[in-house]
């Protein structure tokens, strides 16, 4: 739930960059507006009484660092 919220709150900060990284390259980056968060609980495992989210980044390169 923690990671869910802060990504939440960044992706809710107009102008806000970031720097993203995939292991071997860089970018600096933004959540797209609108839509560059969501996020939702996997039901099935809601069933059994735990809590795990499933969750899209959509971002958009401004510069490659």
């Amino acid at each position: 739930q923690a990671t869910v919220d802060a990504l939440r709150s960044a992706s809710a900060i107009a102008g806000g960059e970031y720097f993203f990284t995939d292991g071997y390259d860089v970018w600096k980056v933004a959540f797209l507006r609108p839509g560059g968060f969501r996020a939702w609980r996997n039901m099935l495992f809601a069933a059994k009484g735990v809590t795990v989210y499933s969750y899209e980044i959509n971002l958009v390169v401004l510069e490659a660092m």
